[in-house]
């Protein structure tokens, strides 16, 4: 493919190839877009030269063509090609390595492609992994971690913005987050009403847009200290030198933004270090030369990986406490809303898929029980308690309910504490208030699975 790119790759027609494998796109710009039709039929034909010459065929019928303007009324955007006896008409996206481009580059198309993805993904993961059986927790934590996850996030450096940058669209947020939020409850056997907080807070799965951020911020620097930078700066420069001068000053480079925002959760040392890659020279006189009194030794400057690693806990504590700031002061929060921001779910590990799901639907208090049954409007249901108590939740039932007094005392030596707060927070209490409240026969659906 070499010989390709190189009779491809031509400045005076402003021509470019770039391809993986087979998969090869020709990109071409102009004044016009009936040129840059022209331009690439000319080029097609000295491809069609190096085809006969290496043994390769091409498949016209596999063609798509695709016009990016600034302005598009200002041009036709359905001027065509004609590839011997095919005629390609321009389309509004075409998929280039897994991405899905847009004429407008507003990424739609690709955001529904995740979508529709995703719907197969979920559907397996529900599969092997359910409220009441299937994969445990962790299992479930590492399906979505490792398969689903990346396949949402695929190429986010091309297609993501995150916050914080003007170009950026919360709307994108809102429709990744829903995506994780569907596999957060298949992982955790929660119900649809758990706010998206405490799911993640629950699975330890941060924020899908922290974590495309992180992604971003990783990508910004291959670009910049990586052998394509210069191609990429060279390539910029053509295209400016080409624009009207009124519209490189009224533009400014996506490439700049991130760069700008980066910057900002990066800290000044490590962005010395690893983007302009500081001299050994400039090293010894901050340190100071030999010769002189011994200096103290210089602080440890944080590698990039964990400036972006501490960024996103940090980004992750100001999203948890913002939500926990959002809750009325008055209203008593469920234990799954009390947990610190360095939590970690070890409560979840070691037990059963059915198991896991009970605790967190008591630690949420959207569980299957009247009180809650009858704030979803499920018909024929109060929120009374049969012992005659104005609402029938988990913690009445674990802790005060008369109707099961007696058993009560196994439940308080099974957890090791009365306190119901720190029974809900340890992994000997969670699990004991699981299998005792499942006893009560409240929870027909866990029968089989505990």
């Amino acid at each position: 493919m070499a010989d390709l790119l190189d009779a491809t790759n031509n400045e005076a027609l402003r021509t470019s190839l770039f391809a993986f494998i087979d998969d090869t796109h020709i990109l071409t710009y102009g004044n016009s877009t009936e040129r840059n039709c022209r331009t690439l039929e000319r080029i097609h034909r000295e491809c069609e030269e190096w085809s006969r010459t290496h043994g390769a065929k091409f498949a016209p019928k596999k063609y798509e063509l695709i016009h990016f303007a600034k302005r598009p009324k200002d041009f036709n955007m359905r001027a065509t090609i004609r590839i011997g006896e095919a005629e390609k008409v321009a389309t509004d996206h075409v998929r280039v390595l897994g991405v899905q481009v847009d004429s407008k580059l507003k990424w739609g198309p690709h955001i529904a492609r995740i979508e529709k993805k995703f719907a197969t993904q979920s559907f397996a993961i529900s599969r092997i992994s359910t409220s009441t059986w299937g994969a445990s927790f962790k299992m479930a934590r590492l399906v979505y971690s490792s398969v689903v996850r990346p396949a949402i996030t695929f190429s986010a450096s091309v297609w993501y913005t995150p916050q914080g940058i003007e170009t950026a669209r919360k709307t994108i947020d809102r429709k990744l987050e829903t995506l994780q939020n569907k596999s957060l409850r298949t992982v955790l056997g929660a119900y649809r009403a758990v706010n998206t907080r405490i799911l993640e807070k629950e699975a330890a799965i941060p924020p899908i847009s922290v974590v495309l951020a992180a992604q971003i911020a990783n990508a910004t620097k291959r670009v910049l200290t990586g052998a394509a930078a210069q191609t990429i700066k060279k390539a910029c420069a053509t295209i400016r030198n080409y624009q009207p001068q009124t519209a490189n000053r009224r533009s400014e480079t996506q490439l700049n933004r991130l760069t700008k925002w980066t910057r900002k959760i990066v800290p000044k040392e490590t962005w010395d270090k690893e983007i302009r890659r500081v001299t050994p020279e400039q090293s010894n006189q901050e340190r100071g030369t030999r010769g002189h009194r011994r200096q103290r030794k210089p602080p440890k400057i944080k590698t990039w990986k964990e400036a972006i690693c501490n960024w996103k806990q940090n980004k992750w504590k100001e999203i948890w406490e913002d939500y926990q700031s959002s809750i009325p002061p008055r209203k008593i929060k469920a234990p799954a809303q009390r947990v610190t921001s360095d939590y970690y779910p070890k409560i979840h590990v070691g037990i059963s898929k059915a198991t896991s799901s009970l605790i967190t639907q008591i630690r949420t208090e959207k569980i299957g029980l009247n009180a809650f049954l009858a704030e979803r409007r499920v018909p024929n249901r109060t929120p009374r308690c049969s012992c005659g108590n104005t609402r029938q939740t988990a913690k009445h039932i674990l802790m005060y309910c008369s109707n099961f007094e007696e058993s009560r005392e196994n439940l308080y030596r099974a957890a090791g504490t009365r306190d119901y707060s720190k029974m809900l927070a340890t992994p000997r209490g969670a699990k004991a208030a699981a299998n005792w409240l499942q006893k009560t026969n409240l929870l027909p659906q866990f029968s089989l699975g505990l």
